[in-house]
């Protein structure tokens, strides 16, 4: 609750395991949100840092909104509107970016890509002075949520080293839209494309959002996120802070080892 601080998970677990000897084991999910004030007169374009990479999510289990929102699709006015993020299912490969060109090989080297996916292979160009000056995907695979690039000299060049890149996967950015729910069709699209997040960089931005209502008496907005990572920090003009006014905001559930 203070500038410059940092919450760690795995401090956490162990202050509490350290806190009673009945406690065998903890676990800890977190989330983070955004609280804002949106315009409910005209559309505005808004960015939220979250100062943490994002876990992409599905439906009902990745980036969303509260309470409902009112807003026109385009006709009417609609109730009970929810902001949420499109499902990302699988991920190839989008580009391979080169960290270090290397030098002396006398042939393009041999790109393999490894990773939890399949299917991406890659092809390296090389200058006259032997430099790797990029790499080209030449299929992108599928199914990948993390991969690296080993860079190997061809069989018969005894020069060539020191070549170094990176992979890119698909989907670093990712789509929201707008949904309600209907009693007869279920989940319905008010907007299918209301904003973008960087999934990498812990960014939304949504674009010409224009709510007439929220439901909510002080008209606020909340965006939740899920992090990919343990370790919290504020940065410039932000602080972390748990809502005192939110009794979901720490939610804690006890089991019993069963014998």
């Amino acid at each position: 609750n203070t500038f410059n601080s940092t919450f760690s998970v795995s401090d956490l677990m162990s202050n509490i395991q350290n806190s009673d000897p009945s406690i065998i084991t903890n676990e800890i999910n977190v989330q983070l949100q955004k609280k804002f004030y949106p315009n409910l007169s005209n559309s505005t374009n808004y960015n939220f840092y979250f100062n943490a990479p994002i876990k992409k999510g599905t439906f009902l289990s990745g980036i969303n909104s509260s309470p409902a929102m009112q807003y026109s699709d385009g006709t009417n006015i609609v109730d009970g509107v929810y902001l949420q993020e499109i499902p990302q299912f699988t991920q190839g490969v989008e580009s391979i970016s080169v960290l270090n060109p290397g030098y002396g090989y006398q042939t393009p080297p041999t790109i393999t890509i490894n990773g939890d996916g399949t299917g991406a292979t890659a092809e390296a160009i090389i200058n006259g002075s032997g430099s790797i000056t990029s790499i080209n995907v030449l299929t992108s695979g599928n199914n990948y949520t993390s991969a690296y690039a080993t860079i190997t000299p061809a069989k018969n060049d005894t020069t060539g080293q020191l070549g170094a890149a990176v992979v890119n996967l698909q989907g670093r950015y990712g789509t929201l839209s707008l949904y309600r729910i209907d009693g007869v069709n279920g989940k319905v699209l008010v907007n299918s494309n209301i904003g973008t997040v960087d999934y990498v960089n812990g960014i939304i931005n949504l674009t010409a959002f224009n709510p007439s209502a929220v439901d909510n008496p002080l008209g606020q907005l909340v965006i939740s996120i899920n992090p990919t990572t343990t370790i919290i920090s504020s940065t410039y003009n932000r602080i972390i802070t748990v809502d005192p006014y939110d009794s979901n905001s720490v939610i804690v559930n006890v089991t019993a080892k069963t014998s």
